[in-house]
């Protein structure tokens, strides 16, 4: 019986000890929100950019420009995948735009995200919001960008702005439709426009959701809310760029975003898809 008793006690310490072990790793190595699988955290803008081109991460604990711009912490994602992020206001990410024999070559990325909304949420005044960055032209606009940011909304719904894009082939139809021009010339012979059809992510409004890592009971029929962006860049040969490739993806009265990462014939074919769930914990 003594026996038993002191080996029941020292298997109760070693339980303890591995649950404070547990605890301390945890508490030193966040796991970024996410609740599957996934690389572990690693720090320094050196250390991401060491990654291969086109590499995307997830910066944890960031909800502005300005701290995404400068971060130090960051998650890699892997190409594809279903991931869990706890909730917060903003989420950003950065890709790897590190690629040196293309140094000063300008490239550009368009994000296609479309977000499940909670479901108290019943209509949104704008459900398609359209963003592009500086450096965008347009030869038959001459005050197209202004060298300047571009949010531009939309009265149009998730379905009309997959289907225009889709189906329309010609540049002013398609400024008509969104109601602004959204589309340009990222070099001066290289328009947006010309891979319209990358931006259609209607299958999914009408598929099964759980194809794409969604539960079905929860985020069929719910309200969607599109958020595209279009980022032009140049390649950088620094491994401490001060001019990260980030952008944000709104979390307010979200569940969940399907995120689609593309640059087709400009960026090594640059593909990525994530399917992004959001919980309390």
């Amino acid at each position: 019986m003594t026996k038993s008793i002191t080996s029941c006690r020292a298997t109760k310490k070693c339980f303890n000890c591995f649950v404070f072990l547990f605890i301390l790793l945890t508490w030193i190595f966040p796991t970024c929100g996410f609740s599957k699988e996934m690389d572990p955290p690693r720090y320094g803008k050196n250390a991401f950019y060491s990654f291969p081109v086109g590499t995307v991460a997830f910066l944890p604990g960031i909800i502005d420009e300005a701290d995404a711009k400068e971060f130090i912490q960051f998650c890699i994602l892997p190409e594809s995948g279903a991931y869990q992020l706890q909730k917060q206001v903003e989420y950003w990410f950065v890709v790897n735009h590190h690629l040196p024999r293309e140094t000063g070559t300008f490239s550009y990325i368009g994000v296609s995200a479309l977000s499940f909304l909670d479901r108290n949420v019943k209509k949104l005044d704008q459900p398609v919001s359209m963003f592009r960055n500086a450096g965008w032209s347009r030869l038959d606009d001459a005050n197209f960008s202004n060298n300047n940011e571009r949010r531009v909304g939309s009265e149009i719904s998730p379905r009309d702005f997959f289907a225009f894009h889709k189906e329309t082939k010609n540049l002013f139809d398609q400024d008509r439709q969104l109601g602004h021009p959204w589309h340009g010339n990222f070099t001066k012979t290289h328009s947006s426009f010309s891979e319209r059809t990358y931006w259609d992510l209607g299958s999914i409004l009408y598929g099964d959701l759980s194809t794409y890592g969604f539960d079905n009971e929860i985020f069929q029929n719910a309200c969607t809310r599109v958020d595209g962006k279009l980022l032009r860049f140049q390649f950088t040969s620094k491994k401490n760029s001060n001019n990260p490739l980030i952008f944000r993806l709104n979390g307010t009265n979200r569940t969940g975003s399907y995120l689609k990462l593309f640059s087709p014939d400009h960026y090594n074919d640059f593909y990525r898809t994530f399917s992004l769930t959001y919980t309390e914990d």
